[in-house]
């Protein structure tokens, strides 16, 4: 076989929308096999109880994990020394007592070997939140049933849609169920306890480079603004108002020169080095903007809690929460920035 291009999650802008046309949709009674279940690629049956389970693209590993299902094989987690998530490692390790599982390894130009996915004898591959071509998908089906994204490449629903659906492909539909039920309580419970974010504006961006004239600002449908506002924050309408339609791409961008147009509350960014975010502080258009001359930014350097709430799953929301998350949004609100990098 020949190799075909990486699955793994770069941590760039590699985050897309969530909507109910986006998720894989299964007909199945729950927990009974065998069970099929449709998707971009076109129907995936599964005639039996999956038991070795091999994960491509990002954070779907963490949804089959919290089920009680240990991968047989995971993509490396970008932004970490040995390519395992805080969160992952730990529910691994220390609540289902297990080894953590090989990483698959990128070859030249960053492509895997389906030899080495072959290896590993899945009976299912799992990668709802992943780029698998056409051709990718009709490679990995011969070597087990492959479950692809719904509609669009690195496109999936919320965290909980992705548990809902890793239940139905492992027989656990009740095991998803209260999963999502007990994730949901930790994230009422945490947006109880932060009332100052309820109704707040936010505005999540990026950096701006030498020579950028414009911010890029993501829409409103990825993740990030959707994890946001399950806390009880709002999109700042601005947004749509400057960019337009934003289709069905994950970001736009806006004019440095059209910033006064955008009135949020809060604005919450991030870049892959602290020398890019004093950059970007700097810049005599953004250093201007209301909430940067006033201190009502968050900036996220820090590439584990950056992961965390890029791609939001059942185990890293709970994570970024205890990680000071949404104390960081707080005090940014309050005019009390905050930069938060990889050294704290």
């Amino acid at each position: 076989m020949a190799p075909f291009v990486v699955l793994a999650l770069a941590l760039s802008l590699t985050a897309c929308g969530s909507s109910a046309g986006d998720r894989p949709t299964s007909g199945q009674q729950p927990g009974r096999f065998p069970i099929s279940v449709t998707h971009a690629h076109g129907e995936t049956s599964i005639p039996s109880t999956p038991e070795r389970v091999v994960v491509l693209g990002g954070s779907a590993e963490d949804a089959v994990a919290a089920l009680g299902v240990v991968p047989v094989a995971v993509p490396k987690e970008y932004g970490t020394p040995d390519g395992y998530s805080d969160w992952f490692r730990e529910h691994v390790t220390v609540e289902l007592g297990a080894e953590l599982p090989p990483i698959l390894s990128p070859g030249k130009d960053g492509v895997y070997d389906p030899e080495e996915i072959l290896s590993y004898a899945p009976d299912l591959i799992f990668a709802p939140y992943s780029g698998i071509t056409e051709s990718d998908y009709q490679r990995l089906s011969e070597i087990a049933p492959t479950i692809a994204y719904a509609r669009t490449p690195w496109t999936y629903g919320s965290w909980s849609d992705i548990v809902e659906l890793a239940g139905t492909v492992l027989g656990r539909p009740e095991q998803a169920a209260e999963l999502i039920s007990r994730t949901q309580a930790a994230i009422d419970s945490a947006r109880d306890a932060h009332p100052q974010l309820e109704g707040r504006t936010f505005i999540f961006g990026e950096w701006l480079e030498d020579g950028f004239t414009d911010l890029a600002v993501y829409s409103p449908d990825d993740p990030r603004p959707t994890l946001l506002r399950e806390f009880g924050m709002t999109d700042d309408p601005s947004v749509v108002q400057e960019v337009g339609s934003f289709g069905d791409d994950y970001y736009g961008s806006v004019s440095l020169e059209r910033l006064d147009a955008l009135t949020t509350d809060v604005f919450i960014g991030w870049s892959n080095s602290p020398d890019k975010i004093a950059q970007t502080l700097a810049h005599p258009l953004m250093s201007r903007w209301a909430p940067i001359a006033e201190g009502r930014y968050y900036y996220l350097e820090d590439p584990e809690l950056l992961m965390a709430v890029t791609t939001p799953s059942v185990l890293s929301v709970p994570w970024a929460i205890q990680h000071g998350f949404l104390d960081d949004i707080t005090s940014a609100l309050g005019a009390d920035a905050v930069v938060r990098t990889g050294d704290e």
